[in-house]
This record gives C-alpha cells, sequence and structure tokens, in this order.
C-alpha cells in the first residue's frame, strides 16, 4: 500500500504516480529485475528494466496493468543494450 500522510491533500497524481512507481520497484525486486522507473514531465512515467525473459513477461505484465485503482492509458516499449552493472530495480527522482 501506498500511503504518505504528510501528502494526502496533494495533487492526486503526484499520489497515484508515487504508488505506481513504489508497485513497480516492489514487483521488480520480488522477480528479481533490475533496473530504474521514475515521473518525467507531462504525468507520464519512464523506466528501463532487465532481467531473465520470464521475469521481464511478468514486468510487462505488470506495466500494463499497473496496481490497483491506477489507470495505465498507454505502454511504449523499445529494446535497448544490456545496462552494465545494475544490481538493483530503484526510483529515480523526477525529472521537470
Amino acid at each position: 500500500m501506498c500511503f504518505n500522510p504528510p501528502d494526502i491533500f496533494q495533487n492526486p497524481w503526484r499520489d497515484s504516480s508515487r504508488c505506481i512507481l513504489q508497485h513497480t520497484q516492489a514487483r521488480a525486486q520480488e522477480w528479481g529485475v533490475t533496473g530504474w522507473i521514475q515521473n518525467i514531465a507531462g504525468e507520464k512515467i519512464e523506466g528501463e528494466a532487465q532481467g531473465d525473459e520470464s521475469a521481464l513477461q511478468k514486468m510487462v505484465k505488470e506495466i500494463k496493468t499497473g496496481p490497483p485503482n491506477a489507470v495505465v492509458v498507454k505502454v511504449e516499449m523499445e529494446d535497448i543494450s544490456v545496462v552494465e552493472g545494475e544490481k538493483e530495480f530503484v526510483v529515480k527522482r523526477t525529472v521537470r
């Protein structure tokens, strides 16, 4: 569950996106996926993930579905080169 008491009355997008980021990070850690996720300008989220094929298939399904009460409008993906040295899945600071 995502709950941040000081943020209760803030922008609902911000609270919702924080839950999406935390949810995605938790699933990635559960499945041994490394990479990152972050908010970017315009109420969008971007990220990078790598792991074994089975774990990545779970991640793609999870990203397309989102956590409970989230609405995923569109998902765009592309294959990129492996990022050497990644050891965990992290939430990066928001890009404004």
